[in-house]
């Protein structure tokens, strides 16, 4: 007999209900474990709140133990940083991060080797005899360092003056007493890059150290030798200075075919607005032996001096005449930390006004506390998610995924609590009410939710690794939002609904608003059938219903007016008077927001031109790192700096 083979339709019917089938009873049992679960929510309220609550903060708690403290916080927001990207460009850029890298564990490696020379010299005393010691080469010698005298860490200044010109008397006067003030900060000599056996600073590497250099004429010639010490009270000529400072110096092996000197300088000089300094500090500090001796504690330290005392002085050491812009490698990233955090504050704010309206629009503060409460959990639960992930540091830039989790909460607040009010119309027991309040709303807050994490999440293809992670760790706050407001406000709404106070009836066994009660008082079930009554009437303050004062309006007298939230008078005006209007006008409506959405657009694609530059963080003209980037760019002279450029006199 022949085996009769099913045709590729038949198997392809079979197939579809076998899923049909594995889906219904997927969903039969998770209808069954959902059902079990609300009963215990109708029944247990506070136990359940309690391990809702405990849990995330549990979680919370033990990610931040296992990655030792918070993650590190990324806070390069340049061009270069914002727009890398996985290819060959990025590749080349981690080439050179790894050269770096390897140069930093040689040099670590040839002063390990120094110390252990040091450690053998003058037998074992840790005192090392040069002079006697054949096994010591030059560049052993080279790499015994004195207290402060590598420099390690910079600060680069720019000062724009608000005048006609930098090379004014006054505005020159400013920049002085500006550079002489941040030399004599209290802990400044602690970290200033000093020169090798006299422990004395170096002066700032700037243009005024020839302005008000000290200088000595030369027997029998014109000419003047002038030493860039900034020794002097008065600045020397400037004219003088400036031609003397243009000038190439043969003197200069490491600089050939630049003018070095220029590097002080903007692109327009001689005619420059803008001039710019650099501060160098040293290493190793006192207490250590090199700059690879406890390397994180030193730049720690320095960490805290940038904090407490250069900081505060930069930020507000702007004159009338000098603005002053600075940068660099400690500096700038605790600048742009300081500047998240306070707008961290504004978005607490926004969230106090959230949650304000929300008091406002539910007649409900402690729903809406705990409702803003799931906004607060739901961040550092995924930002400990996202390190969980494998990402070594957090982008800064994240932050401002806050702003968007307390929208997304909003929504929750009020989609859950609107179901739980209506549900009252229909049912009684606290499980049904439960039951009907996740059909509707639990349905529509896990699709607005699930969409917008996966919106977000679709960046994960992006190459653009910032666009990458910010839309990872959006998607994470969407999501541990979602988790948490679906098990924490339904236990808050039945802890809510039962410590509500019963009204005393008007009669035994009469429910005070109901018909039978008060034949005055007529209950509507849905905004709809109040016209169809004639009478006056307002929400019910729990949604359930219209409460309408049928004497009042039949026999002609005063109406009666019920105490009710903003959420039923809005519902009264949305449902009664703008649902009605836009039902009559609905085809004019319709008519004119497609010719304005088409009109719009029209004007959209001629005025609006894509940006062929990247995103700017800070805006220019407000603050520091807003300005920065401009201010940099406009020294374009292509010169360098370089130590013979300030450690040599002009003449």
């Amino acid at each position: 007999d022949r085996v009769q083979i099913p045709s590729g339709e038949a198997l392809a019917s079979a197939a579809m209900a076998l899923g049909c089938l594995r889906c219904t009873l997927v969903s039969k049992h998770f209808n069954a474990a959902l059902d079990g679960y609300l009963r215990q929510v109708a029944c247990r309220p506070g136990r359940l709140l309690c391990v809702w609550l405990v849990v995330p903060l549990l979680v919370v708690v033990l990610g931040l133990l296992a990655n030792g403290g918070p993650p590190v916080m990324e806070t390069d927001l340049s061009s270069t940083a914002y727009l890398r990207t996985d290819g060959r460009i990025t590749d080349r850029f981690d080439s050179g991060k790894a050269a770096e890298d390897y140069e930093a564990a040689r040099r670590k490696a040839d002063a390990s080797r120094l110390r252990r020379l040091q450690s053998r010299g003058a037998g074992g005393s840790g005192n090392l005899s040069w002079a006697g010691d054949a096994a010591v080469d030059q560049e052993e010698r080279q790499l015994r360092m004195a207290q402060q005298t590598d420099p390690e860490w910079y600060v680069d200044l720019y000062f724009e003056s608000l005048k006609d010109g930098v090379f004014e008397e006054d505005v020159l006067g400013d920049i002085r007493r500006i550079e002489l003030e941040i030399m004599n900060l209290p802990s400044y000599k602690k970290f200033c890059y000093a020169e090798q056996g006299s422990r004395r600073c170096w002066y700032i590497m700037s243009s005024l150290s020839f302005f008000y250099g000290s200088s000595r004429k030369y027997s029998g010639f014109v000419a003047r030798r002038i030493n860039p010490d900034g020794a002097t009270t008065e600045p020397n000529h400037i004219g003088e200075v400036l031609t003397a400072l243009a000038e190439e110096s043969a003197d200069w092996p490491n600089l050939e075919g630049l003018h070095a000197r220029l590097w002080y300088f903007d692109a327009d000089f001689p005619s420059s607005k803008r001039i710019r300094a650099r501060l160098w500090f040293g290493a190793p500090l006192a207490g250590y032996q090199d700059i690879y001796d406890r390397p994180s504690e030193q730049k720690a330290k320095y960490a805290t001096f940038v904090r407490n005392e250069l900081y505060p002085y930069l930020k507000d050491c702007s004159t009338d005449s000098v603005k002053v812009n600075y940068d660099g490698a400690v500096l700038t990233p605790y600048e742009v930390s300081e500047t998240i955090v306070a707008d961290a504050l504004l978005a607490l704010l926004s969230l106090v006004l959230v949650w304000l309206f929300m008091v406002m629009y539910t007649w409900a503060p402690l729903f809406a506390l705990f409702g803003m409460g799931t906004v607060v959990v739901s961040f550092p639960l995924s930002m400990v998610l996202y390190v969980a992930l494998g990402h070594d540091t957090f982008p800064v830039i994240n932050i401002l995924a806050f702003f968007l989790l307390i929208g997304i909460g909003a929504d929750h607040v009020f989609a859950l609590l609107h179901a739980w009010r209506q549900s009252a119309q229909d049912e009684v027991d606290v499980f049904l009410r439960l039951k009907s309040t996740f059909t509707h709303a639990g349905r529509t807050v896990v699709a607005c939710s699930t969409t917008t994490a996966v919106s977000f999440l679709s960046n994960v293809l992006s190459a653009v690794r910032p666009l990458r992670s910010f839309g990872t760790f959006v998607s994470l706050c969407v999501i541990c939002n979602l988790v948490i407001v679906l098990g924490v406000l339904p236990l808050v709404l039945v802890l809510r609904e039962k410590g509500k106070q019963p009204a005393a009836p008007a009669a035994e066994g009469a429910d005070p608003i109901s018909p039978d009660s008060n034949p005055s008082v007529i209950f509507v079930g849905s905004p709809s059938n109040q016209s169809a009554q004639g009478a006056s009437s307002e929400l019910n303050p729990d949604g359930a219903g219209f409460l309408v004062d049928a004497t009042a309006s039949s026999s002609g007298g005063q109406q009666r007016r019920f105490s009710t939230p903003l959420s039923s008078r809005m519902e009264f005006l949305i449902g009664e008077v703008y649902a009605s209007k836009v039902q009559k006008f609905r085809h004019p409506i319709l008519i004119c927001g497609l010719m304005l959405t088409i009109v719009c657009g029209v004007i959209g694609m001629l005025n609006v031109e894509i940006s062929k530059s990247p995103p700017v963080f800070f805006k220019p003209g407000s603050h520091n790192l807003g300005d920065l980037e401009g201010v940099k760019g406009s020294f374009g002279n292509e010169s360098r700096f370089a130590a013979e450029m300030q450690s040599r006199p002009i003449t």
